[in-house]
């Protein structure tokens, strides 16, 4: 690992190949195991954050992060062990964009945690903070969820600010999802972090309680008080994607009263906080096309009504793949009930036959008999098929 200080020396020469600089990046990465990292953890962190400052000045900053992926995912062989590249590398596939790419590195679950690489918990809670980032990014709102819950629940007094960034977009996330927020925090989340949030974030309460209430007078006032304070969070662009939940959930809710309603009906309902954004007729086709909606347009001639179909939202194809294997079952019971009448239809005519004897002299009912002759004979084994 000595060699680590004359490669950080080396690529802090500007007038350095670019091209060898990658290769040498590369290469050196590759060769690092966390063992190693663990003996001089400073100039470790320095090679990563030397890595990281070539990104932001190089003209193709994506290159570089290949191999910022490689250290975290090269750091232990079970990929589950925190390493000072993890938040470093998410850090600069937000800055890229390139989510997919850092979902390679969040497929893994990292749940260990050793201060000797020179990490504290301010570097867990932002791994998985920009973790959330990430989830976001791809609008897998739910996996972001839980990332921001992690951490919540992180130990620590007093409260980390990237707490309280995580309650904020936990706020917004909840509004999108579910239509409401909880108040209460994970029960994980210390004391001071619930006291805190109603100091930190009370503009995002505010939003959420105007956003419950389902009232878009309400919501926009809100809305207009305090929209700065998500552009000033970082926030704004999740904001924005609540107000839009915000006026799907009020056209989805005409799905518990009406089965046909007119478009002209919904737009009375409909309403844009923006002013800026689609009609409500192409607002309601993008609902359709994209699964928010289960409805269907209708329209007899282009002079008639627009009328929207609403479809029971409770039949999924799941559903019906369950209700056909059911119907399959009660077809093979059938098939069995039949060949079991025919056994059953068999047994009458011994029955039969048995009493058109029993008039015979010598019969079994003349002896004073009675069923005994059947002894041995089970009814219900032709019915075993059942």
């Amino acid at each position: 690992m000595d060699s680590g200080t004359v490669w950080t020396a080396k690529f802090g020469n500007q007038t350095a190949d670019v091209s060898e600089f990658f290769s040498n990046v590369n290469r050196l990465l590759d060769n690092i195991s966390g063992a190693q990292a663990k003996l001089v953890p400073e100039h470790y962190r320095a090679l990563l954050y030397m890595i990281a400052g070539a990104s932001d000045a190089i003209e193709n900053p994506n290159s570089l992060l290949r191999p910022l992926l490689n250290a975290a995912l090269s750091f232990s062989p079970s990929h589950d062990v925190l390493s000072p590249a993890h938040a470093l590398f998410l850090i600069q596939a937000l800055k890229a964009k390139q989510y997919k790419l850092a979902l390679q590195l969040l497929k893994y679950d990292v749940d260990k945690f050793d201060s000797a690489y020179g990490l504290t918990y301010q570097d867990h809670l932002r791994f998985h903070y920009y973790g959330a980032m990430v989830f976001i990014g791809m609008k897998q709102y739910e996996k972001a969820i839980e990332y921001l819950s992690i951490v919540l629940c992180a130990p620590g007094f007093p409260c980390s600010m990237v707490q309280i960034e995580a309650l904020k977009k936990t706020i917004l996330l909840q509004l999108i999802l579910y239509g409401k927020h909880a108040l209460r925090l994970p029960r994980m989340a210390n004391d001071f972090t619930s006291h805190s949030y109603r100091a930190f974030a009370r503009a995002y309460d505010h939003f959420a309680v105007a956003f419950e209430n389902g009232d878009p007078t309400v919501l926009k006032l809100v809305w207009n008080q305090i929209n700065n304070i998500f552009s000033a969070d970082g926030n704004y662009g999740l904001a924005l994607h609540a107000l839009t939940a915000f006026r799907k959930r009020r056209i989805q809710k005409l799905r518990k009263t009406f089965i046909t309603v007119p478009m002209e009906y919904i737009e009375s309902k409909d309403v844009d906080i923006l002013e800026n954004g689609p009609g409500t007729k192409e607002f309601v086709l993008a609902m359709i096309q994209d699964g928010d909606l289960r409805a269907q347009i209708s329209q007899k001639s282009r002079t008639s009504p627009i009328i929207v179909v609403f479809q029971d939202g409770s039949i999924t194809r799941s559903h019906l793949d369950e209700l056909e294997a059911k119907l399959d079952s009660v077809r093979q019971l059938n098939e069995k009930i039949a060949v079991a009448d025919r056994h059953v239809g068999q047994s009458r005519e011994y029955l039969s036959r048995k009493l058109q004897s029993a008039s015979a002299p010598g019969g079994f009912l003349s002896r004073g008999g009675g069923l005994e002759d059947l002894e041995g004979y089970d009814d219900s084994m032709s019915m075993m098929e059942l």
